[in-house]
């Protein structure tokens, strides 16, 4: 080999590092040229009454790395082989079952480079009934792969291999959506309003998501699952300090640390200022010369003892709480939609109907957050074509 005998003469020499590093540079991109396959997102969710397309196969470009065709069998897990705190969701063929699918599991795909995707559909069923405490389920997805290469199976690795997909219910005692936020927008008869949206976040224990930015006062708020679905740890970055809330303790790194129990007020700077109020709630003010946001953090003890956290943006420079084009993250690319809310023509007072950028989404109107009024929407279809993939970060 032409590569190794190369390395024979440049061995105990200073040009050994050189062509290390250029060896390993071509090992990777050797390792990375074709596409991986996997579902196409880790995780989805759903209203009842409603349904959400998965795609399963090809994530980048077919190589010869997979031969002729890659067989694989998609399987609907059984909830005695997952462990989570969610309860899993009743599969087909139960006396109750909470969804349905357009392909019979387990179910055998074949992928090739003229057909390298597949697509099915899960149907959530309405039962208007809360029978779970949390007022959601979770459907697990598997999947296994082959390659076929003259006639030989070959096992092959499956990235991402699990699917989740999340059933939400519809009984008005279901919990309050996390994520409450004000948007402006036109009614039915095209004038301009500003109404509440409320959704979830929900993602895999650990993982940080960027909530909002705001590139004129240099802020940001980022948070951390701890689990799937309620948010652990807050991180909100400032001009004068950084901020760091979890269920246990706040802490203004090099200031100071104080528990949930504690009153604490502290004013640092003043062009920008940030003025941090700790009363049973924590919120956090930044003000510039002509410009200023707050985001506030409420702590929530539950019955079993664990704590969550829930954030929101209670003052901008705008009225009403409004975002505008200078914020980003999460929130910012919500309020920087284009949303259409019409009255519902249907029988049941709570649904209503919602575009988001011009495309019709199922969406519910009722009480909540306490007493507010919103509009339930899935983060699916507030962030399409986007996944929540693009607002993952790093602490």
């Amino acid at each position: 080999m032409l590569i190794v005998s190369l390395a024979e003469t440049l061995k105990d020499t200073e040009d050994m590092k050189w062509f290390q590093s250029i060896a390993l540079c071509v090992f990777i991109s050797l390792h990375v040229c074709y596409g991986k396959i996997g579902f196409h997102e880790e995780m989805s969710m759903g209203f009842e009454g409603t349904s959400q397309d998965v795609k399963f196969g090809l994530i980048g470009a077919w190589d010869t790395h997979y031969g002729n065709q890659v067989q694989c069998i998609l399987t609907c897990r059984d909830p005695n082989e997952v462990v989570s705190t969610i309860e899993p969701a009743e599969k087909p063929g139960s006396p109750n079952p909470d969804f349905s699918l357009s392909e019979n599991f387990p179910w055998t795909v074949t992928l090739t480079p003229g057909s390298p995707v597949v697509t099915f559909t899960i149907n959530y069923i309405q039962d208007n009934i809360s029978d779970r405490p949390d007022c959601r389920e979770n459907i697990y997805f598997h999947a296994a792969c082959v390659r076929i290469v003259n006639n030989n199976e070959d096992q092959i690795t499956v990235d991402p291999c699990d699917h989740i997909s999340q059933v939400k219910d519809l009984a008005k005692m279901c919990d309050d959506p996390h994520i409450i936020q004000r948007v402006s927008g036109l009614n039915e008869n095209g004038l301009e309003t500003q109404e509440n949206i409320c959704y979830d976040l929900f993602g895999k224990a650990g993982d940080v998501f960027e909530l909002i930015t705001d590139e004129k006062l240099d802020v940001s708020v980022m948070c951390k699952l701890r689990d799937d679905f309620y948010i652990g740890a807050i991180r909100i970055h400032t001009p004068l300090g950084v901020i760091y809330a979890t269920s246990e303790e706040i802490s203004c790194l090099g200031h100071f640390k104080r528990s949930w129990k504690d009153v604490q007020r502290v004013t640092l700077g003043s062009d920008p200022s940030l003025l941090m109020e700790l009363d049973k709630t924590l919120t956090v003010h930044v003000h510039g010369s002509s410009r200023k946001i707050a985001i506030q953090v409420q702590r929530t003890v539950q019955e079993y003892g664990k704590s969550y956290l829930n954030v929101l943006v209670s003052e901008t420079s705008q009225p009403g709480q409004l975002l505008d084009q200078h914020h980003g993250g999460l929130f910012g690319f919500t309020a920087n939609n284009k949303y259409e809310f019409m009255k519902p023509v249907q029988d049941d007072i709570n649904a209503a109907s919602v575009k988001v950028n011009g495309r019709v989404v199922k969406a519910f109107k009722k009480a909540s957050m306490g007493t507010q009024n919103c509009y339930t929407l899935t983060l699916d279809d507030i962030v399409y074509p986007h996944t929540t993939a693009k607002f993952r970060k790093y602490f």
